[in-house]
């Protein structure tokens, strides 16, 4: 799978550690929506799309079978993100 478009959406201020949505598009065909970037004190991560349960816990909708695809994943929505921080 190819990741052929990001967009994201950047919160004008932050809700906890949450600071923009993504959302990412597979070969054109399948877009994905509410990959979060969160920050914490070890730095930015994104956080895959997730739904709470009614016992407050989360549990992610989307799972990248392999470790290749959410690595992939993550350093391409940052890019983005980081690119996003540097438009006026």
């Amino acid at each position: 799978m190819n990741i052929t478009d990001i967009r994201i959406v950047r919160l004008k201020t932050p809700q906890g550690q949450t600071r923009a949505f993504a959302e990412v598009t597979f070969d054109g065909e399948l877009a994905i929506r509410d990959f979060k970037v969160v920050e914490t004190q070890r730095g930015l991560f994104v956080s895959m799309p997730a739904r709470r349960a009614p016992d407050g816990s989360f549990h992610d909708l989307v799972i990248p079978v392999t470790g290749e695809l959410r690595e992939r994943i993550q350093t391409s929505v940052l890019r983005a993100y980081e690119d996003e921080l540097a438009r006026p």
